[in-house]
């Protein structure tokens, strides 16, 4: 039965389409908007105080607004919601609408805009320039909650976010102040916050020294490494504005007397943390330390009990997306950070393509959760958190035909989103002939190898998704491993002999490592496109962005290699460009330089320890400190998260 308010709000839209008992008209510039005085008053405050306080305007049959804030376009959305109840917002014109209703005190549309913003704007597409907008505008109407929640989602993506370009240009003094002055901001270290406030400052001297010792004091100073604060701060140039040298001088006393008069909040802990955590079955999970540099125990977040095998993982919001293995089968987990409960998630669509796969690789774009497979046949399907279900089919199948030849095949994959694209990244391996010799009695069926092309006994593991059975993960590099283009080694072999004992020319087949393919996934068009190939293959790789620039790291494609190597892609050109490692030397860490950051490539995850190399840096840097980041467990899956400050304390 239809409620009797939605009869009534009914009748008076009618009322109002067919010009009946119109007894007011809203004037904006040469646009009138005809309305009833009563329906209006009874969804604006500012109207209702028009209508009853005696204003001139309360006896106008024609009222023009002339507020520079209100455009005809939004107060039409405006005055369709007061009718209706529903709002129809675009991210173009959402916060024309909010800025007018909000003026116009129309609470309903304001709380609609606002949740549109929440949903759409900061937690599905959220970006460093839309964050500043939304922050301001809710700054300047007073919209609390909206603030506090688009303040919230950028704390979690501080570490992130803070040395983009967009963060050192668009966010503002206040912005930055009430950002860094957050418990929950998520970030390496305090030293860590310290420093980006300080590259923030520097990214326009000129006109924010004069602000330099407000953003700074927003830093948990007594947190902050006393030698990097002296050499930032002890400066003649910083050392002339008063109050930054007053604030260098507190923190060098509090180090020096460890006095309890210091201000609490200088010292005081942030609430959440981000931290990198080892994700594995059946067992407890680990966090890395950046302070004692090694891996601990995480006893504070539960175990993942019903998984054999843990492939690849995906921290959204507050949820962390886990693609596992169960006993045969290929199960998808969520885990709740705010309840600490494991969830499984729904089967995901049983297709020809897909079933008895495993999922390489997940990445989260506009509203869904993209699960991406390695395998030649495999298509990629995409969960939606907001309706609990999974979506794919051949509309995404991104696999050419060329790649149905039996004598090549995608296998390892890693994907990333960039320019709200999905980019991913496939290995390719090729089988080519080979002509060796033997001795003694060949079978002429015989598959599988040595490295020296000798038959196996045991046959072949069956090839998953990844085009590696899981039970050889521990083995990968290997003699046995991935062979390269620049090697000889078979990894399969065909042979066709003769019962002699006289050395026999024979013929077999060799899988060879080929230069990875990259394919970008429009969205908007559900269409895939294939673009280039990297300079050189690369074995057990992770696809990323920083600065705006797509990158890839990983193994080069032999198994002697240890050393890892970096491509950069070059969209304008659709090219790849191999990074030079000036400051990095050969090593067994995975360490590799991009951006003038050291990060380390540790089970296929890239990780930034916050090192960064210094303009004009001459020597390579040192990378023993680190040698325990590697130091975790081959088959766990690594992830960046929040945890509470309080649990990493008390391990």
């Amino acid at each position: 039965m239809v409620a009797h308010s939605e009869v009534l709000l009914s009748k008076c839209a009618q009322f109002r389409d067919e010009g009946q008992f119109i007894d007011v008209r809203l004037k904006v510039h040469e646009d009138i908007f005809p309305a009833h005085r009563i329906v209006l008053a009874a969804n604006s405050d500012y109207f209702h105080a028009m209508f009853t306080d005696g204003m001139k305007e309360s006896n106008q049959e024609v009222i023009e607004l002339k507020d520079e804030s209100i455009s005809p376009d939004a107060l039409k959305n405006v005055i369709d919601s007061i009718y209706t109840g529903d709002l129809r917002v675009n991210e173009e014109n959402v916060l024309e609408v909010l800025a007018t209703a909000d003026h116009l005190q129309v609470k309903s549309v304001v709380k609609l805009c606002c949740d549109f913003l929440l949903i759409q704007c900061i937690q599905l597409r959220f970006d460093v320039e839309t964050y500043c907008r939304v922050w301001r505008i809710a700054d300047r109407h007073g919209l609390r909650d909206l603030q506090e929640a688009a303040e919230h989602e950028m704390a979690s993506k501080f570490k992130d976010v803070c040395e983009s370009e967009e963060f050192l240009t668009h966010i503002g003094t206040e912005q930055l102040f009430s950002l860094i002055s957050r418990d929950d901001l998520a970030a390496l270290s305090e030293t860590f916050v310290f420093k980006s406030v300080m590259q923030w400052i520097k990214h326009k001297k000129e006109e924010r020294m004069a602000v330099a010792a407000r953003v700074i004091g927003a830093v948990r100073l007594g947190l902050v490494d006393i030698k990097v604060l002296i050499e930032e701060l002890g400066t003649e140039e910083m050392q002339r504005a008063p109050k930054i040298a007053m604030q260098l001088l507190e923190v060098l006393v509090h180090n020096n007397s460890r006095s309890h008069n210091s201000s609490v909040e200088k010292v005081k802990p942030r609430f959440m943390k981000q931290v990198l955590v080892a994700i594995l079955p059946q067992t407890q999970m680990q966090y890395f330390d950046d302070e004692t540099k090694t891996w601990k125990p995480l006893p504070s977040m539960a175990q993942l009990t019903e998984a054999t095998e843990c492939c690849c993982a995906e921290y959204v919001g507050n949820y962390l997306y886990v693609a596992a293995k169960k006993a045969n089968e290929f199960v998808n987990y969520r885990y709740d950070t705010v309840s600490n409960l494991w969830e499984t998630l729904p089967p995901v669509l049983s297709h020809s393509d897909y079933c008895n796969n495993q999922i390489d690789s997940l990445c989260f774009l506009d509203d869904y959760l993209y699960a991406i497979s390695g395998g030649s046949t495999c298509v990629p399907f995409r969960y939606s958190p907001a309706k609990n279900n999974w979506q794919g089919g051949a509309s995404l199948d991104f696999v050419k035909k060329q790649f149905d030849d039996p004598k090549n095949k995608l296998t390892n994959a890693t994907a990333t989103v960039w320019n709200s694209h999905l980019y991913v990244l496939h290995d390719l391996k090729t089988a080519e002939e080979r002509v060796g010799f033997s001795f003694g009695r060949m079978s002429s069926t015989s598959t599988g190898g040595t490295a020296f092309g000798a038959p196996s006994s045991q046959s072949a593991a069956p090839t998953g998704l990844f085009g590696t059975p899981s039970s050889a993960r521990a083995a990968r590099g290997s003699l046995f491993g991935a062979v390269s283009a620049q090697s000889e080694v078979p990894t399969q072999v065909s042979l066709v002999g003769t019962p002699s004992s006289a050395p026999a020319e024979n013929t077999y087949q060799v899988w060879v490592d080929k230069a990875a393919i990259l394919h970008c996934f429009n969205p908007e068009t559900n269409r895939w496109k294939q673009l280039s190939s990297t300079c050189h293959p690369h074995c057990d790789s992770c696809l990323f962005v920083i600065n705006n620039k797509l990158y890839v790291v990983g193994r080069s494609g032999s198994f002697l290699s240890t050393s890892a190597s970096v491509e950069l892609y070059d969209e304008e050109n659709n090219t790849w460009s191999v990074v030079e490692q000036k400051h990095i030397p050969l090593n067994k860490l995975g360490a590799v330089e991009i951006e003038g950051r050291v990060c380390f490539m540790v089970n296929k995850c890239l990780v930034d320890v916050g090192i960064r190399i210094p303009p004009g840096e001459v020597y390579q840097i040192c990378l023993n400190d680190w040698k325990n980041l590697a130091e975790i467990n081959k088959e766990a899956v690594l992830c960046y998260m929040p945890v509470k400050t309080d649990s990493l304390n008390a391990e």
